[in-house]
């Protein structure tokens, strides 16, 4: 793929067809500038590729590049959806950021994947939040300023919701649709503090809304607006759950809490899986919860348990934690060592398999010369199945 450079940073993991596994990822068209590890690739445009084991099978141009604007500590600027008699491609307007970081007016375009056709733009929507795909229908959450918006498209594509969720907070920090329940839940500041309102398909659930606190030691701040915060929500018969997730809670480490949020909300566990050394000398987990999201119960507890990413660990790494008692159940490591594996994260339908997406090298968040490199796990075992590389100079 001659002037090619597959990220392979934010990935996406699509249903299998038979043996044959399947996933989109962005691909990067340009050549380098120069040479060296820093050196920043000369982007002309941007496409989103569907792989089929190591071939494209089909690949949709979206214009100008989405490249350096959404780095992996942004969430992706793109999904695709497929549905059982189409897809879509959801993909943020590339213009929603300056090349100085600076919003631009924001918008989101929805395009029928892969010959391009526009079946709808969106204006001021700056994130897409969340996405949960059921074959039959899929549903997406967007931000736009300080509301979210529910979209749901039919079997055939068809966009046949776009319902304005107001959470009534002063900014929004993340949102997860639900999975196996009925309620979403959005995390954001309301007066300076930390809270989480559920939302369903008739709106807010105000009665239901509760603030959300991290604990610490002495000095120890809360997050504030602008922090970057991430969550996942999860639902069955056993019960309703939150994980929200805090990447940058010190320099040198993050951290997650999970909520049990089947009736009055209670605070499951808090930290990490390694203890926290001091106020500066953490044992490096940077990034720690950058992805996040449940999985089916492991343990025998009936509570599902959490699957976590550190990709600026020290040693990089995909936790399988307890979600009941936030105990560490099983790791996973990349072959390598020296790696930023865990900027992205997704799962298959069942929750059994995840697709991990990373650079080889550990790479600062504005670096995208690295080789990319994406593994998919077994999640019971916690073992890789496969793994890709691509590399980024043209081959």
């Amino acid at each position: 793929m001659n002037a090619r450079f597959g990220q392979l940073r934010h990935v996406q993991l699509l249903e299998p067809r038979g043996t044959i596994v399947r996933f989109a990822t962005q691909v990067d068209l340009g050549t380098l500038r120069g040479e060296g590890s820093s050196t920043l690739p000369s982007r002309e445009e941007s496409a989103i590729a569907l792989f089929e084991d190591d071939a494209i099978v089909a690949e949709l141009c979206v214009g100008q590049p989405l490249g350096r604007d959404f780095t992996w500590v942004r969430r992706p600027a793109w999904s695709l959806l497929e549905l059982e008699r189409a897809q879509r491609l959801l993909v943020l307007d590339p213009q929603h950021f300056t090349p100085g970081g600076s919003p631009a007016g924001g918008g989101l375009r929805v395009l029928s994947f892969p010959d391009g056709e526009e079946q709808r733009r969106l204006a001021d929507v700056q994130e897409i939040e969340d996405t949960v795909v059921h074959r039959e229908r899929a549903d997406a959450v967007v931000r736009s300023g300080d509301v979210l918006r529910w979209l749901r498209f039919s079997a055939v594509g068809e966009l046949v919701r776009d319902q304005l969720v107001d959470p009534e907070l002063d900014s929004v920090a993340c949102a997860a649709l639900p999975r196996g329940a009925s309620v979403g839940w959005c995390v954001g500041w309301r007066e300076g503090d930390l809270h989480a309102v559920p939302f369903d398909a008739d709106g807010v659930e105000p009665d239901r809304t509760f603030p959300v606190t991290f604990s610490g030691g002495p000095g120890d701040e809360a997050p504030r607006p602008a922090a970057r915060m991430r969550a996942a929500a999860w639902g069955d018969e056993f019960g309703a759950y939150l994980a929200v997730g805090w990447p940058g809670y010190r320099a040198g480490v993050g951290k997650l809490q999970v909520i049990d949020v089947s009736d009055q909300p209670r605070v499951l566990w808090e930290g990490r899986p390694d203890r926290e050394v001091g106020h500066g000398g953490s044992l490096d987990q940077r990034d720690y919860s950058q992805a996040l999201a449940f999985v089916p119960d492991a343990d025998g507890d009936c509570v599902p348990e959490v699957l976590v990413t550190g990709p600026w660990c020290a040693l990089p790494r995909v936790d399988l934690i307890s979600g009941k008692a936030g105990t560490l159940l099983s790791s996973w490591t990349p072959p390598g060592g020296f790696t930023s594996t865990g900027h992205s994260l997704s799962l298959s339908a069942d929750r059994t398999h995840a697709l991990v997406g990373g650079a080889e090298q550990r790479a600062y968040p504005e670096n995208l010369a690295h080789e990319g490199q994406a593994h998919l796990l077994d999640v019971r075992r916690m073992k890789t199945i496969r793994t890709w590389k691509r590399s980024s100079r043209p081959r």
